[in-house]
């Protein structure tokens, strides 16, 4: 009996350490500090990945700051420092403007929203033009996911009302990736820095405005408790989303059932946030006027109308020196092409039902 006890035991210490030996951890460096709502898709996909694969991949999501600095994931997953990154591409567009054509593009482009823009990259030879970029253009080692949709986003907020197009150019704001060129084109003042830091940059008086995600991003972080004025309307980033960046010996160590796995789990985490984000975002736009009297406003039309012809300014520009940004442009155009103008024609415009029902006119 004692020596059935001692094999048992012995059987497990054994089967407890080739499993050990067995686990891939992936350290992902994270953009986003603690409290952001980002993180949580991003824990999602790790919760799904090791389920499915038995513990046998385990992902572990940092907040930013705790491996390297929010704006240093991509070259830390391309050095190996970190095995992995959640974050958005167009924050290197200093490498090449190309990047903020993957996650973020200005005006959809085209009138894409976001359920246009994540066809494109899934059925218009998105994905396919978005791993190729990095790989033969950039010749960065790291495999690129398109993960965190979080669609349209708010021009941002302010300290005052805005006026008109001309009044932008007393503010100095807080933007990032290509748009800290669009609104300073426009005549506003713009600083580049991680969304970690814009409240402290608000309270010390470097800003007087940011712009970031909207909704219950934007509460967690502070913003409300310092500025009063938010502006929803805007067509810098109507069709947003976000990278899951993994190191390439590290996505080649895995086994195809483990990349596919957690393919599947980005891809699945879209209908999971997509689902329930515009919920919390609306719950929490009420407690923010609730509970600090933020007075919700509308964009100026001739801000609107300015964002689309400086980006149209600055896609011209840019596609006459870049091959490869004329490329990506001439793909998002042909597929806006086939469905802009049909869901233009064929959708009942969305205030019709919801201004009947929640607009105060019954």
């Amino acid at each position: 009996m004692f020596k059935k006890i001692v094999l048992t035991v012995c059987m497990l210490v054994f089967v407890t350490s080739v499993q050990a030996k067995e686990q891939t951890v992936i350290k992902v460096a994270s953009s986003y500090g603690a409290v952001s709502t980002f993180n949580e898709q991003a824990q999602f996909i790790a919760d799904r990945v090791y389920a499915i694969t038995d513990g046998a991949v385990k992902m572990e999501i940092k907040p930013a700051g705790s491996l390297v600095p929010a704006f240093q994931v991509l070259d830390a997953t391309a050095s190996g420092a970190v095995d992995g990154a959640w974050t958005q591409s167009y924050y290197w567009v200093g490498k090449d403007k190309t990047l903020s054509l993957f996650n973020s593009p200005p005006g959809g482009p085209y009138g894409m929203d976001g359920i246009d823009f994540l066809g494109w990259m899934f059925h218009g030879g998105g994905l396919e033009m978005f791993q190729e970029f990095y790989q033969t253009v950039l010749k960065l080692d790291v495999v690129p996911l398109p993960v965190a949709p979080t669609q349209n986003q708010p021009l941002g907020w302010f300290h005052r009302p805005i006026k008109d197009l001309a009044d932008l150019k007393n503010f100095k704001c807080r933007q990032t990736g290509i748009n800290v060129e669009l609104y300073a084109r426009m005549g506003m003042q713009t600083i580049g820095m991680p969304g970690g830091e814009i409240l402290a940059a608000g309270q010390k008086g470097v800003i007087e405005c940011a712009e970031f995600v909207g909704g219950l991003e934007d509460e967690r972080l502070g913003f409300p408790t310092l500025w009063k004025y938010y502006y929803l309307y805007s067509l810098h980033e109507s069709s947003n989303t976000g990278d899951l960046l993994i190191n390439g010996k590290v996505w080649r160590s895995l086994t195809k059932a483990q990349q596919l796995t957690i393919r599947s789990a980005a891809y699945e985490s879209y209908l999971w946030w997509l689902t329930d984000i515009q919920a919390k975002n609306g719950e929490a736009l009420a407690r923010m006027v609730k509970q600090h009297g933020v007075k919700v406003m509308k964009t100026p039309p001739d801000i609107l109308r300015a964002e689309l012809e400086t980006i149209d300014q600055m896609f011209k520009e840019e596609s006459a020196k870049n091959p490869w940004f004329k490329k990506v442009l001439a793909s998002q155009r042909e597929w806006a092409r086939k469905v802009v103008p049909y869901k233009n024609a064929a959708f009942t415009p969305y205030n019709y039902a919801a201004d009947y029902y929640w607009g105060g006119k019954k």
